[in-house]
């Protein structure tokens, strides 16, 4: 059974994350965030002997990931074993958590949830928070998960992996997704399996939020500035066209604005087209 303190603040925190709209400029914006929502639920006490988390907590397994020794690494956010919170407590050995904002790479999520899964670091509970817009999130965290198993099989034989859970947004074709997963052994693998807490649509077109709805060239050139101007992409940009005289030679190159959309809308493009195409252009 999960904990009171991940039933009570940090899975509602990821709600209120999921009802936002996910827009950090990097991986600290989204710690910063979930440290004032967990502080919503209840006062950390942060600064005080008596606090409830602590960030960057040395883990007590060392790695060599790079450098020529192997060293500790970092756990995220750490709420510490405190029985004075009836309602938000965390239990001997506390809980880990690991933050991931838009990181694709299978390295990288594989040594998260090599530090949340080792026996060695003692922990009670651990949590995978993960936000992407890539669409390959959920993929990535699956690789990473068994490059994980595959080093600890080798490196801490014998023991026993704590309750780890994976609270993962993720947005496809004009939908966001947080799921909720938990591990589980399938034939000998340890796997994760997904449940669907929320879903909402992001297009606000009028299309019904169906993401594979053919749009007219009008209706999608409004989606895809909707999108861009939200998204913080211009909505021209400059090109430069060659200009030929009377007598047909050409004169230097000249500036010139065009929309940033053109090229774009061609055929009979679809919600998730268009919205794909601006997420590859966000600046983020």
């Amino acid at each position: 059974m999960p904990s009171t303190n991940y039933i009570n603040r940090i899975r509602p925190s990821m709600v209120k994350v999921f009802e936002l709209d996910c827009a950090y400029r990097c991986e600290r914006d989204l710690h910063h965030h979930l440290t004032a929502l967990f502080e919503s639920a209840c006062s950390l006490r942060i600064g005080r002997k008596d606090t409830l988390v602590r960030y960057e907590k040395p883990t007590i397994g060392t790695y060599q990931w790079s450098g020529e020794y192997p060293s500790a690494g970092n756990i995220d956010i750490f709420f510490v074993p405190n029985a004075a919170e009836p309602n938000l407590v965390s239990p001997d050995g506390g809980i880990a958590v690991e933050v991931n904002c838009n990181y694709t790479s299978v390295t990288k999520n594989m040594q998260d949830l090599i530090k949340l899964l080792d026996p060695l670091n003692q922990f009670a509970e651990s949590v995978y928070v993960v936000v992407g817009t890539d669409r390959a999130m959920r993929r990535s965290v699956e690789l990473g998960l068994e490059d994980a198993i595959t080093y600890l099989a080798t490196e801490r034989t014998g023991g026993t992996f704590p309750p780890v859970r994976v609270l993962l947004i993720e947005e496809l074709a004009g939908w966001r997704f947080l799921y909720e997963g938990s591990l589980f052994e399938d034939e000998g693998e340890v796997r994760i399996g997904w449940n669907e807490l929320h879903k909402r649509s992001l297009l606000n077109d009028g299309a019904g939020g169906d993401p594979m709805r053919i749009l007219s060239k009008e209706e999608a050139k409004r989606l895809l500035e909707d999108r861009m101007r939200r998204e913080g992409i211009p909505l021209t940009k400059t090109v430069a066209r060659a200009v030929k005289d009377k007598d047909y030679r050409t004169k230097p190159f000249v500036p010139a604005e065009k929309p940033a959309w053109q090229g774009v809308l061609s055929g009979s493009p679809k919600s998730e087209q268009v919205v794909g195409h601006v997420y590859r252009s966000s600046p983020r």
